[in-house]
């Protein structure tokens, strides 16, 4: 998909799907060094099939053709004795249980042979399961040809699918995140939520009002919310590129602060500026008394 999306070829041919699938599963086996699965196992490997498979193969701009095997499919039933068996219901593909339907067209295709007075005749036949626009949906066709498909195809070319994406070159088993990859993601963003908390508190440490205040703007100006528990949620990455903001924020509030005193109010020269201004005010008062003094009041 990345090498046709940067110009190789206009349409991908996909023989099969199914070995994408099973490929895709033994690398989670490789990851785990495991032989099996376990309950929890499924819930992560269809997470990582849909974000680096299944999405970028629906947003792709290419024609995509995908083949399959076919398999049985079953469903658990209980006899009159109270017996449970299996009894087959249908048929499926054998991938990812979405994966056959992320696709605008699809088929089924079966092989038929009929043999009527010594004859014998072999045919496959096209049975369409979903066809968007309903153009061929449930539609059959024996021994199909591009014609019985132009109507659908043409429809989908006349409006185009515009997304376009860009997927990591890599492989499948670098895809799988592993308890221990979990851990990881957790310690960081734990990392970077006390990163921000502790820089928050050496840059206002007091708990008036206004520091209050800075706190809060800063932390809406890195994150667009007020809400700590919502910060507390975010990836590790998005914290990360907040703490920096934060960081912008509290030294555009210094420079501020700084250009609002005058220049010559150092804490050396503010503090002989008060005492000044402490011996001027006093100065009447101590006149008066000495006046009072030598009138003999």
């Amino acid at each position: 998909m990345k090498l046709c999306s940067e110009g190789y070829s206009d349409i991908m041919v996909l023989d099969s799907i199914t070995h994408i699938w099973m490929d895709f599963q033994e690398a989670y086996k490789r990851k785990l060094n495991r032989q099996t699965f376990q309950i929890q196992d499924w819930m992560a490997i269809k997470s990582e099939w849909n974000k680096y498979f299944s999405i970028p193969m629906v947003q792709s701009p290419l024609h995509i053709i995908a083949t399959g095997r076919v398999s049985d499919r079953m469903e658990q039933e209980i006899d009159e004795d109270g017996r449970k068996e299996f009894t087959k219901t249908g048929v499926k593909m054998q991938a990812e249980k979405n994966a056959a339907y992320e696709f605008d067209v699809l088929v089924l295709m079966e092989r038929h042979e009929l043999i009527e007075r010594k004859k014998r005749e072999v045919w496959r036949q096209a049975t369409v399961l979903k066809g968007r626009g309903n153009l061929l949906d449930g539609k059959v066709f024996k021994n199909p040809t591009y014609e019985d498909f132009a109507p659908a195809i043409e429809a989908i070319i006349k409006d185009p699918v515009s997304a376009r994406f860009s997927p990591v070159e890599r492989d499948a088993g670098e895809l799988i995140k592993t308890e221990e990859d979990k851990r990881k993601w957790v310690l960081e963003r734990k990392r970077w939520l006390e990163e921000i908390e502790g820089y928050l508190v050496s840059i206002w440490p007091s708990t008036g009002a206004q520091e209050k205040k800075n706190k809060t703007d800063a932390l809406e100006y890195a994150f667009q919310t007020r809400s700590w528990s919502a910060i507390e949620a975010m990836r590790p990455d998005v914290l990360e590129d907040g703490y920096a903001r934060i960081q912008e924020f509290a030294q555009k509030k210094i420079a501020e602060l700084k250009n609002e005193l005058p220049p010559e109010l150092t804490s050396t020269q503010k503090f002989e500026k008060d005492l000044r201004d402490s011996k001027t005010e006093d100065k009447p008062k101590r006149s008066a008394a000495k006046a009072a003094v030598k009138s003999g009041k």
